[in-house]
């Protein structure tokens, strides 16, 4: 029985490294998930941003020149495809300027679809976050807690590829 006491302590010690690496390893896989989300979705914004530029300098290319100026500036900053047919001057647009708007209009809706699916597990990554950082101010405390969040705020601050 001496024996087991004599080695307690550093069975204690040795099971609460394990634990620490294991909450180290969890919350770097965490933290990479939410940065590929973090990236992803900023992937996606850029590229529809680009298209609805494409289209708006077309549009701006097309437009006739007779329009009303705070018609053209409100049409141009409009980046929503049914908005954008509300307007009076939307039948007399070139085929083209609607073929492309309706084009940049289904990406965006499949973007959307992506986007929301990004954002459930996103949240999704967040409860775990969360769960872990409880998890590991339970068993470290306050300093133990916050040097794991460094560690995460550290990848999240990462550059996307």
């Amino acid at each position: 029985m001496n024996v087991f006491l004599y080695f307690l302590p550093a069975l204690i010690v040795l099971g609460s490294c394990t634990t620490r690496s294991d909450y180290k390893a969890e919350l770097l896989q965490l933290g990479r998930q939410e940065k590929t989300i973090r990236c992803t979705l900023g992937t996606l914004q850029t590229r529809i941003s680009s298209a609805w530029d494409e289209v708006n300098a077309l549009m701006e290319a097309k437009l006739p020149p007779d329009m009303p100026a705070e018609e053209k500036s409100n049409m141009l900053n409009v980046r929503n495809a049914n908005l954008i047919r509300m307007f009076e001057s939307f039948q007399s647009l070139d085929p083209a300027v609607k073929q492309a708007l309706t084009a940049v209009e289904q990406a965006d809706l499949a973007m959307r679809d992506q986007i929301l699916t990004l954002k459930k597990q996103a949240q999704q990554v967040e409860s775990q976050k969360m769960a872990l950082f409880e998890k590991i101010n339970r068993a470290g405390g306050t300093t133990a807690l916050e040097t794991h969040r460094k560690l995460y705020n550290d990848l999240l601050r990462e550059t996307c590829n």
